[in-house]
């Protein structure tokens, strides 16, 4: 803002704060940083999203330094700060916040480069893809998010509360939807089938018509296939996913914003739940039509819903903190699954970041999204 008279830009004292969290690697420092910047700069009415691009081979973390480089407040910052990264272990000290944590590289180098700040921008997590008719990951930082919905959210559920703060550790998301394509490398006679005339089977229109166990059967073909462990999402997170470092009904601003995603709107086949609103799609439509969220995920809301591996639990009491899946205890019923996301026939209430749904069956708007471990 005009009031700000820091040496530092955004990013740099975020990405320093970042650094000090014990645990995280640089992706997981640069990820928090990005999303940091982002919510920072909404707070003064401006729109400020960090590029991310990786070029990085080898593991590099934040650890305790063995050697001090100090930099003292200047119009010329060091130019060559990559050609120090070669040396074990670097400190930085901020001008204006005292002492901050250090950089170690592991195994390989850096190459020289003439401006420190752009540094930053090769060092998150790239996406992963691990067979050519494997999903496509991208890298889910860790974090902590308060999961559910206040009381004073339009359209809340009963099920949707108390809310909690959740803990989730470092994943891999399928970028998009699993796609027909992509499903029918598992099961190559499966057909997701057509609703009023209008087909639900194209490639790369989302599976559809597929039970949980099925969806489960299919992240088990994927581990088997890659030697990595798939799965589905837990519930929390997914709910972590979606939101992005947001508090609000959606990742966007909340309201009914055709671009985000595909709903209800004038061009659905049954009835509009908002006849004055087009979405150019009457069913669902190709996976990545619609902008992707803060993580750069696409139709976390709309398009299909999501199997999770949770069973279904009508409200949060007893949940876990840790972003692991919720199954049988505290009154867990798991012949139904937790579904989540909304579809192309769902009202924006059923899109919200908090909405939660169950089935028992599969479903012509019920699909999956899936998980990967970090090796």
């Amino acid at each position: 803002g005009p009031d700000d008279t820091s040496p530092n830009s955004l990013f740099t004292r975020e990405f320093l704060k970042a650094m000090q969290k014990p645990g995280l690697t640089v992706p997981e420092v640069v990820y928090a940083t990005k999303f940091a910047v982002i919510a920072k700069a909404r707070t003064v009415g401006m729109v400020q999203t960090p590029a991310i691009y990786d070029q990085t081979t080898g593991k590099f973390i934040f650890t305790a330094a063995t050697a001090t480089i100090k930099y003292t407040q200047s119009k010329n910052p060091p130019k060559q700060i990559a050609s120090i990264i070669d040396t074990t272990t670097i400190t930085a000290a901020n001008p204006t916040s005292g002492s901050d944590p250090p950089l170690t590289q592991s195994n390989t180098a850096l190459p020289t480069e003439p401006h420190a700040e752009a540094k930053t921008a090769v060092l998150p997590a790239k996406a992963l893809q691990d067979c050519a008719s494997c999903p496509e990951m991208v890298a889910i930082p860790a974090g902590n998010f308060v999961m559910g919905s206040p009381e004073s959210e339009h359209g809340r559920d009963a099920d949707e509360q108390p809310t909690h703060t959740v803990q989730i550790p470092t994943f891999w998301i399928s970028k998009y939807e699993i796609t027909n394509a992509q499903y029918r490398q598992f099961k190559a006679n499966h057909h997701s089938g057509s609703f009023k005339g209008l087909s639900l089977d194209a490639d790369e229109q989302p599976v559809v018509n597929i039970g949980w166990q099925d969806a489960v059967d299919y992240t088990n073909w994927l581990s088997q296939t890659t030697g990595h462990k798939y799965s589905l999402l837990s519930e929390s997170e997914w709910e972590y996913a979606a939101r992005s470092g947001t508090t609000t009904l959606y990742w966007w601003q909340p309201d009914a914003d055709p671009t985000k995603l595909n709903f209800s709107d004038r061009n659905d086949p049954s009835t509009p739940a908002h006849p004055d609103l087009d979405d150019n799609y009457a069913v669902s439509a190709p996976v990545g039509k619609f902008t992707p969220n803060l993580f750069g995920v696409y139709d976390m809301h709309g398009n299909v819903w999501e199997w999770t591996q949770d069973c279904w639990h009508p409200n949060y009491q007893g949940a876990p903190t840790d972003g692991s899946p919720w199954l049988e205890p505290n009154a867990g019923d798991c012949s139904r699954h937790v579904l989540r996301g909304c579809s192309w026939n769902d009202s924006m209430e059923n899109c919200r970041s908090a909405n939660r749904d169950s089935d028992s069956y599969s479903n012509l708007n019920i699909g999956l999204r899936v998980k990967r471990a970090l090796d």
